[in-house]
C-alpha cells in the first residue's frame, strides 16, 4: 500500500486479513450464541409445564403448571378432577401464598361459590356424581416482584372433608 493514502483512524493493519478468534467469530458473538441456547432450551423458564397427579379413592386430582417461569410471564394452570364416587360439593382449595405477587386473569368454568375459609382460596363447584370430570383453566401472570418463587399445596375437597392434595413448588427467575 506504499504510496497509497489512507483515512483518518484507517492503518495499514485494518487491511490485512482476520487472524485466530477474530477469523471465526468475536467473543461477544460466542457470549450471546451461548445466552441465545440457554434462553432456547428452556432452562430459565417458557419450557413445558410439568403435570402432577395424586390419587385417591374418590377421586384423582391432576395439576398441570410450569415450575420455572421468569418475572412478568404469563402462564395458564389447569386443574383437572376426576371423580369416582359421588361428591356433594367439589371444591378445589389453594392457598394465598401460591398465587402470592401473581395477578389471576381468568378461571374457566367460573365456580359456583369463591370464599376463603381455614387459609385458602375456595373454589366451589356444586354437587358431581361418579364418573364425572371437572377441567378449570386459570390463566395468570407473575408480577415483578415475585422473585425466588412459590410453592403450597392444591387441594381437593368435599365441601370441608379432605379428598387429596398436591404440592406444587414454582421456581421464578428475573
Amino acid at each position: 500500500m506504499a504510496g497509497q493514502s489512507l483515512p483518518d483512524g484507517i492503518s495499514s493493519k485494518n487491511l490485512e486479513a482476520a487472524k485466530g478468534l477474530r477469523k471465526i467469530a468475536s467473543a461477544p458473538v460466542w457470549v450471546l450464541g451461548a445466552i441465545l441456547l440457554i434462553a432456547l432450551s428452556g432452562v430459565l423458564g417458557g419450557g413445558k409445564a410439568e403435570i402432577m397427579t395424586a390419587s385417591a379413592p374418590r377421586a384423582d386430582l391432576t395439576v398441570k403448571i410450569p415450575t420455572t417461569m421468569r418475572s412478568g410471564m404469563f402462564f395458564e394452570m389447569q386443574i383437572d378432577a376426576d371423580v369416582r364416587s359421588d361428591i356433594s360439593d367439589l371444591v378445589i382449595a389453594l392457598p394465598p401464598g401460591l398465587w402470592h405477587e401473581m395477578t389471576i386473569n381468568t378461571m374457566i368454568p367460573a365456580p359456583e361459590k369463591e370464599s376463603h375459609e381455614d387459609g385458602a382460596f375456595r373454589f366451589s363447584y356444586g354437587p358431581f356424581r361418579a364418573g364425572d370430570k371437572l377441567s378449570v383453566k386459570v390463566d395468570g401472570q407473575l408480577n415483578p416482584a415475585l422473585t425466588v418463587g412459590t410453592r403450597g399445596h392444591v387441594r381437593l375437597l368435599d365441601g370441608d372433608t379432605p379428598i387429596t392434595a398436591l404440592p406444587v413448588t414454582i421456581r421464578v427467575f428475573p
